[in-house]
């Protein structure tokens, strides 16, 4: 994991990430603190890129992929900064050097692998155990062909349909799918084949399985472990900063399959003085800005909530001598009124926390120059870092702060930067800058 933040006002937007990655190898987890996450996406233009998540995207390194885009970006520009993201996008499901089709087809391959594995195997695996198991009232009986072929089905069908109720991805329908069971259909029954081995598939079974493989990549379900990609900066017809952000997951069939939600755009405008963005791990930014740790107020909400159903349940019994149905009677009142004042404390709490911690914090990072955006954006970080360092988890975020600042006058201006190398001996470094 990582830590990363970006902070905008109407001058400027400023950039920090920690350098920690981390590896999971057989042996376990480890972690470097040596990794770059912040780059710039053009050498010519007010355009910054942080990554989080996997150092790489389908075995090939996330700085790789910046710095081929940017050099063959080179001084082309675009009047908005989504078109940046756009044409990024594009490059990536361009790109043969990247992602040749061998490569492609190899990680759509490891994606049914995985789904055929687990859940559908290690379920069906945990279905006839249960049933050849033997109880204190029965031993244990074998199961025929067909009484396993019943257990895959009804495991299968129930896959097929959680994605069969998703909605497609904007740039696909149903049609699609049609079109991509010719050309994916032998590497999914191979896949199958291997997963599988011998066990009972019905002809209806196997239609469903191959359709859901591509609703894999054709629908809006989506990894929890995907990357991240933030890029900021300006449009050459944004006046104020701009953020948007994405996570892809596979490019299939020469497209990417990537999820984007409504507050990955983020837009500095007249209603809008300031913002603070973090993004990967962000309980402790919460925390300092809410006054509350995130994790702490889900603790006293779930005790809280506990403690009155329990008080409820309480007073029922006392008040109607523990007859039914008046205590279910009674029960019913109480949960009404008791939820409606919890309901009101909880505002009160949130608004008490949005005008004492939020909105103080806020109107002060409107006003804000550059240098003291770019200190707080690192400062947000140290504070992860510190915290991460003081518990008994994985130090997760660490290592050197790399911090920049991006306006439309200045452009990319790095605040502070590691370097794997020394800077004094290495001058031509520089000079492509």
């Amino acid at each position: 994991m990582t830590a990363e933040i970006a902070i905008l006002n109407k001058t400027a937007v400023a950039l920090a990430t920690d350098s920690a990655v981390t590896i999971t190898t057989q042996k376990g987890q480890k972690i470097f603190n040596t990794a770059n996450k912040l780059f710039m996406l053009s050498k010519h233009h007010p355009i910054g890129i942080m990554l989080y998540g996997n150092a790489d995207f389908m075995g090939v390194p996330w700085e790789s992929i910046v710095k081929i885009y940017r050099e063959q970006l080179g001084e082309k520009s675009f009047n908005k900064l989504k078109q940046y993201q756009t044409d990024f996008i594009k490059f990536l499901e361009t790109s043969n050097l990247l992602f040749p089709d061998d490569v492609q087809l190899t990680y759509f391959e490891m994606m049914i692998y995985s789904l055929f594995s687990n859940p559908i195997l290690k379920e069906i695996n945990e279905h006839i155990e249960k049933r050849l198991a033997p109880s204190p009232k029965k031993k244990g009986k074998g199961l025929n062909k067909l009484q396993i072929k019943r257990i895959i089905t009804a495991i299968v069908n129930k896959q097929y349909t959680y994605w069969k109720n998703l909605d497609f991805l904007p740039q696909y329908t149903i049609l699609d799918v049609l079109k991509l069971k010719k050309k994916y259909n032998s590497v999914i029954m191979e896949v199958k084949d291997r997963i599988f081995q011998e066990l009972p598939f019905s002809k209806a079974t196997i239609r469903k399985l191959i359709e859901l493989c591509l609703y894999l990549c054709l629908k809006k379900g989506f990894s929890k472990n995907n990357p991240g990609v933030v890029i900021a900066g300006f449009g050459k017809n944004n006046l104020f900063p701009v953020i948007v952000s994405f996570k892809p997951e596979i490019i299939f069939n020469n497209t990417m399959k990537y999820e984007e939600e409504e507050d990955d755009f983020i837009e500095i405008g007249d209603k809008t003085d300031a913002l603070i963005a973090p993004f990967a791990q962000r309980d402790e930014v919460a925390s300092l800005m809410n006054g509350i740790h995130p994790h702490f107020q889900n603790t006293v909400t779930a005790i809280i909530s506990k403690t009155l159903t329990r008080l409820i349940k309480k007073i029922s019994e006392e008040a109607t001598g523990g007859k039914e149905p008046q205590i279910s009677n009674l029960n019913k009142i109480l949960s009404k009124i008791i939820s409606e004042y919890q309901e009101n404390m909880w505002k009160n709490i949130n608004d008490y926390s949005f005008q004492k911690h939020v909105k103080p914090i806020m109107s002060n990072v409107g006003s804000l120059p550059k240098d003291e955006l770019a200190l707080m954006a690192e400062t947000f970080i140290n504070l992860t870092s510190f915290k991460r360092r003081m518990s008994t988890d994985l130090e997760t975020v660490g290592g050197p702060i790399d911090v920049a600042v991006i306006s439309k006058g200045d452009g990319f201006v790095w605040i502070k930067r590691k370097h794997y190398f020394k800077p004094e001996l290495n001058s031509n470094f520089f000079k492509n800058y």
